[in-house]
């Protein structure tokens, strides 16, 4: 029985070598990276086009997931409410996932959406956050004490 285990082990080990080589092959392809460009463009556009309109977006990363705040997890239900009538498919943030005065908009970018897609989720968010805290009773003075770590080192 040992011989058996050590050749399924020693047969795992060479698939899992080639796994990794075709992956790393993958990865080194044109049209990987070119999606991982077109990808960071679109990361970047957001946050450039967000800070223009003065978004709380919760961190300066460029990772593809986003985060703008809402501040109480209310707000965060009645903007993405408001986010998918307009037709821009997003989930609130809301505890246990982050404190619950934190909770936010969890926007996904991809590589797939257009420019404009972009372009439009940013004036959508910038013409009903305000809406949404109003609904609630907030305003973005408590949204921005809620956060002011996060948003502490914006211009």
């Amino acid at each position: 029985m040992a011989k058996a285990d050590d050749m399924l082990q020693t047969f795992d080990e060479l698939i899992s070598d080639g796994v990794r080589r075709g992956l790393v092959h993958l990865h080194r392809t044109e049209e990987v990276t070119e999606r991982q460009d077109r990808l960071l463009y679109l990361i970047r556009l957001f946050n450039k086009l967000a800070a223009e309109v003065d978004l709380p977006v919760v961190s300066r990363s460029e990772a593809p997931i986003r985060c703008v705040g809402a501040g109480r997890p209310e707000v965060a239900y009645n903007l993405t409410a408001r986010l998918r009538a307009a037709g821009y498919f997003t989930d609130p943030a809301t505890a246990p996932a982050v404190p619950a005065k934190r909770s936010g908009a969890r926007l996904t970018i991809t590589a797939h959406h257009p420019d404009d897609d972009i372009a439009g989720l940013v004036d959508t968010l910038a013409a009903e956050l305000p809406r949404a805290l109003a609904d609630e009773g907030d305003s973005f003075t408590t949204l921005r004490r809620a956060f002011h770590r996060q948003l502490a080192t914006r211009p």
